[in-house]
C-alpha cells in the first residue's frame, strides 16, 4: 500500500476529527500528479514517530490533499532496537546503496564517517549530497513499508564516532583483524546481559572503508566500549558489511 510520511511542520494529523491534511508541496504533487490518487483510494499516512493511519483520499483543497482516517495504530514494522550505522565513506555511488539497503533492514540513523583510509573526503559530502542521501532514505522507507524515515547525519571523523558511543547500550565494530569473536557471539553476549531487552535500546554499528580501519582507529572504538567482531570467514565489501550486521541483528532481536 502507498505510504506517506508526515512533514512535522506543514502537515496536520487530527485524530479527533478523523482527518490527515497533506500540505508539503512535493508530497502533494507526488500524490496528485505521479500517483494520480482519486477520492476513495487508500494509503498509509505515518507521523514518522509512533503512529500510522490507514486513510482514504477525501479530495484536494487548494494546495493540500485531505484524507479521512479509517484506522490508526502503532508502527508495526519498526525494530525493537534503534540502530545507528556509522558508515565510513565509500567510493562512487556506494553510499546510496548502503543507505537504501540499511533502511530496508530497519536502521534508525546513518552517520557518514571519514577514516584514515577513506578515499572520499568528508567535505565532499556537502548539503546537496546530504539532501540526496536523505531522499534515498525516504524513498527506501516508503518502498519497504517502514514507519519511520532514518535520519542521515552530517559526516564525522572516526574518532568523533568513537566518542559518540557513550549513551548506546551496545557498540559493534566490524573488524577484519578480529578472529576470535563473531557477530553471533557479540549479540548473544549482549542478550544474556540484558542489553537488548528494553524496547528502543540503542545500538551502534561501526563499519570501515575500503581497506578497513587503521589499528589506532580500531583501538579507539574498543577503548570506548565497542565490541570487535568478525563477519565471517570471508572479507566483505564495505557496502555489504553494514547491511549484513543489520540483518543479523534483526534476526536475533525481531524475528
Amino acid at each position: 500500500m502507498r505510504r506517506i510520511f508526515a512533514h512535522p511542520v506543514l502537515d496536520e494529523i487530527d485524530e479527533a476529527r478523523g482527518v490527515c491534511v497533506l500540505a508539503a508541496p512535493d508530497e502533494v504533487r507526488h500524490v496528485k500528479s505521479v500517483l494520480r490518487m482519486r477520492p476513495g483510494e487508500e494509503c498509509v499516512f505515518s507521523n514518522g514517530v509512533d503512529r500510522e493511519f490507514r486513510v482514504a483520499l477525501a479530495g484536494y483543497e487548494g494546495d493540500t490533499a485531505v484524507f479521512r482516517i479509517l484506522a490508526a495504530g502503532g508502527l508495526a514494522t519498526e525494530s525493537a532496537v534503534q540502530v545507528t550505522l556509522f558508515q565510513c565513506l565509500p567510493k562512487g555511488q556506494k553510499m546510496e546503496e548502503i543507505i537504501q539497503k540499511s533502511t530496508e533492514l530497519g536502521v534508525a540513523r546513518i552517520v557518514p564517517v571519514h577514516a584514515a583510509r577513506c578515499q572520499v573526503k568528508a567535505d565532499a559530502v556537502r548539503e546537496g549530497k546530504l539532501a540526496r542521501y536523505r531522499k534515498v532514505a525516504a524513498e527506501a522507507a516508503k518502498q519497504s513499508g517502514r514507519g519511520r524515515v532514518p535520519e542521515v547525519s552530517a559526516p564525522v571523523t572516526a574518532y568523533e564516532a568513537a566518542a559518540a558511543l557513550d549513551g548506546f547500550a551496545l557498540g559493534i565494530l566490524a573488524y577484519e583483524e578480529e578472529t576470535g569473536r563473531t557477530v553471533k557471539d557479540v549479540l548473544r553476549e549482549a542478550a544474556a546481559e540484558g542489553l537488548l531487552k528494553a524496547g528502543g535500546a540503542r545500538v551502534a554499528v561501526f563499519v570501515g572503508p575500503e581497506g578497513g580501519f587503521e589499528a589506532a582507529e580500531a583501538a579507539a572504538f574498543t577503548a570506548a566500549g565497542a565490541r570487535a567482531c568478525s563477519l565471517g570467514q570471508t572479507i566483505l565489501r564495505t557496502e555489504t558489511a553494514g547491511p549484513a550486521v543489520l540483518a543479523m541483528l534483526r534476526y536475533e532481536v525481531d524475528l
